[in-house]
């Protein structure tokens, strides 16, 4: 603290939840069981006792009815993480059950491969679940094959998803504490230091979706495999899975209603003008029937991570309202001699003659439009204004075959219902 005489009364409530973040970041999905346990325990034991000591903190101080108020606006819907605690505390440690699912890819279908469920006493490495899966995945392509093992993390005997509720519980706190640092004025710089620390946690800005799947190539002919490195775009919003979370329509409209006649154009315009400035990262952009939006931006150094996030999205529109699909990307025009098409993608690329950005849209009447960009035309504002001016073709000729799971996604919800 600054001084003996100043008084710090939220320093000890941060630094708990600054010890319940840190634990959940020894938690990784290809620890033992031994290692995830203890982890978790941890993290609900701490995360109880944020409320535990700022209340002592605030006890005999002017500021408990404060602490009060905040308690009841914030921290009602809690009640799973309380149980837990005095569980792992007077019980047992944390039951905890592992599902791990593997999905190859094709450009216009995704595959179950397999999925089993692990407790601690029947664990298996993952590079032995590969090993295994070999045989599934080679009859997918002689030269490579895309896919990605997907980690699920349950309370045993019960249907919870651990990581589809602690998110939750994060955000909660995190706005209990953001509150409390606002509402009361006894701290010092230390709060301010460990405040500042605790916003550039991961789990606050890391989508527990990215943290939770690995992405991968198998390369049946030296039946080895490579891990693909991806990354996800975030424009700092805390706690979400996208780089724009689920928003209104109007939020994005205030800056870009004026570029075109529909939102489709705006979008299409929006990513020109950025591709002009700088290399841009493959985004999809899906509209609700709520006049809500999301943009979910990605960068990877293999299809795979593509192929998941089309097949991710086909998810989207099986159980959610989402009324149109935009989707942009680079694309490299590549020579199709026998030669290069036996090579392994990222072979392939040293021979790719052009390069175009293409952006496309599918809606649930399954209308359908495609811009394509010659991207050195990119430099001749003359170019992008007699392009966009034309419009697009009403029809998917670069996207057709990457975008039919979407198509046959949007088909299947209309035959439902």
């Amino acid at each position: 603290m600054d001084s003996d005489s100043e008084q710090d009364l939220l320093f000890p409530a941060f630094q708990k939840f600054y010890s319940a973040l840190s634990s959940l970041e020894r938690f990784k999905k290809d620890n033992n069981f031994f290692d995830n346990m203890s982890s978790l325990d941890m993290f609900f034991s701490e995360y109880r006792n944020v409320t535990f000591v700022l209340q002592k903190s605030l006890k005999s101080t002017p500021y408990f009815d404060v602490y009060r108020e905040m308690r009841e606006k914030h921290l009602s819907g809690l009640d799973w993480f309380n149980e837990t605690r005095t569980i792992i505390t007077h019980e047992h440690p944390f039951d905890l059950e592992k599902k791990i699912d593997i999905t190859a890819y094709l450009p216009w279908k995704s595959f179950d491969v397999s999925s089993k469920t692990f407790s601690v006493t029947n664990d298996q490495p993952l590079s032995s679940l590969i090993d295994q899966a070999k045989v599934f995945l080679i009859p997918f392509g002689p030269v490579e094959v895309f896919f990605s093992v997907r980690f699920s993390f349950y309370e045993k005997r019960t249907s919870i998803n651990i990581f589809e509720r602690i998110p939750n519980g994060l955000k909660i706190m995190y706005e209990f504490l953001s509150e409390a640092y606002q509402q009361i004025p006894a701290k010092t710089s230390l709060t301010d230091e460990i405040k500042e620390t605790i916003g550039k946690n991961i789990f606050l800005h890391c989508p527990f979706n990215s943290i939770l799947v690995n992405d991968y190539v198998y390369y049946p002919k030296t039946e080895t495999f490579k891990e693909v490195d991806y990354w996800h775009y975030s424009v700092g919003q805390p706690f979400s899975d996208k780089t724009v979370p689920r928003t209104p329509i109007e939020n994005w409209l205030v800056h870009y209603a004026q570029f075109g006649k529909n939102n489709f154009e705006r979008f299409v315009a929006m990513h020109v003008a950025l591709r002009t400035k700088e290399e841009i990262v493959p985004a999809f952009m899906l509209l609700f029937q709520d006049n809500t939006y999301e943009l979910d931006a990605f960068y990877s150094d293999n299809k795979t991570t593509l192929y998941r996030k089309v097949h991710e999205t086909c998810l989207q529109i099986l159980n959610d309202d989402v009324k149109e699909v935009f989707f942009e990307y680079s694309m490299l025009s590549i020579p199709s001699s026998p030669s290069i098409l036996s090579m392994p993608a990222k072979e392939r690329r040293q021979y790719a003659k052009e390069e175009w950005l293409v952006l496309l849209k599918i809606d649930d009447k399954l209308n359908m439009e495609e811009y394509d960009f010659y991207v050195p035309g990119l430099a001749c504002p003359g170019y992008i204004r007699s392009e966009l001016e034309h419009g697009g073709k009403k029809e998917l000729c670069y996207g057709a075959v990457n975008m039919q799971p979407i198509i046959n996604a949007f088909k299947q919800k209309a035959n439902k219902q």
